[in-house]
């Protein structure tokens, strides 16, 4: 192996070796260098400007661009809606109003009168639990439970018989009373039209009698009073009765509570 002597002496195109091996390291120092990366100093933050925190592990380095002061502003993209308002009974009877107006189905006052008493527990009318019904139908049931549910009063009676003589079948509490009957069939309830129809179903009481559903009751065509003076020889409800042509029971139907024998010049009732 060759000596360093000896390596130093030998020349390469007349150019010691040994000049030659620095002059190549010189040039691998120097290319070296220039390849060695540069670093920039970051500038110190002026006064005014603060750096943004951009760590992403907490997801603020997407909104860097909207930093001011070192706070980051999130702008929702929809506005949550405001929770709607509870209707309440007063909402609803306002609005049931309105509408039992607005279909002609009252007027203002009965409408009003009729939610009133619904809303608050009281006894309806026929009528009024009828324009109840109507508003439940449309509205539905009021948003709020109610303390109480008033009654609601029954069906007014229908005449059954168009013309008179005819017949009459008791339905229910507002046709059950020849009172009652009278004021249905001839308009009116004092004494000479109730007792027509009292005399006329003799078979089924007085004119104080309640007639049971289901009863069917004889409606007579209405003929002012007739009278018949009692005698020395009539003074008996029987004995009138067949002077007059009608019945006993009639006699007696046609004349409650008047004592016998009659007194001789009285007037008594025959049809």
């Amino acid at each position: 192996m060759a000596s360093f002597q000896e390596l130093a002496q030998k020349k390469v195109a007349g150019i010691p070796v040994l000049y030659l091996a620095g002059a190549f390291v010189a040039i691998l120092a120097i290319v070296a260098w220039k390849m060695k990366p540069s670093v920039k100093e970051d500038p110190a933050p002026d006064d005014e400007t603060q750096a943004v925190d951009s760590d992403p592990t907490d997801g603020a380095g997407d909104y860097s661009g909207l930093a001011t002061q070192g706070t980051v502003t999130v702008v929702q993209g929809t506005q949550q809606p405001e929770e709607a308002v509870k209707a309440t009974n007063e909402d609803w009877e306002r609005s049931a109003v309105d509408y039992l107006v607005e279909a002609n189905l009252a007027t203002p006052t009965e409408a009003q009168n009729a939610i009133n008493k619904y809303l608050a527990g009281s006894a309806l009318s026929f009528d009024e639990g009828k324009l109840k019904d109507a508003a439940i139908r449309k509205l539905k049931l009021p948003p709020e439970p109610l303390q109480s549910i008033g009654t609601v009063g029954t069906a007014p009676a229908q005449k059954q018989a168009g013309t008179l003589p005819g017949k009459h079948t008791v339905k229910g509490s507002n046709d059950n009373t020849p009172t009652k009957l009278a004021q249905l069939y001839y308009g009116y309830s004092t004494s000479p039209y109730v007792l027509t129809i009292a005399s006329a179903n003799s078979n089924l009481g007085t004119a104080a009698t309640t007639y049971t559903p289901g009863t069917v009751v004889a409606i007579p065509k209405y003929y002012p009073p007739r009278y018949y003076k009692v005698t020395s020889t009539t003074r008996w409800p029987s004995q009138v009765a067949k002077k007059n042509g009608v019945s006993y029971a009639q006699v007696m139907a046609l004349n409650p509570g008047k004592s016998t024998p009659y007194a001789v010049g009285s007037s008594v009732r025959v049809a």
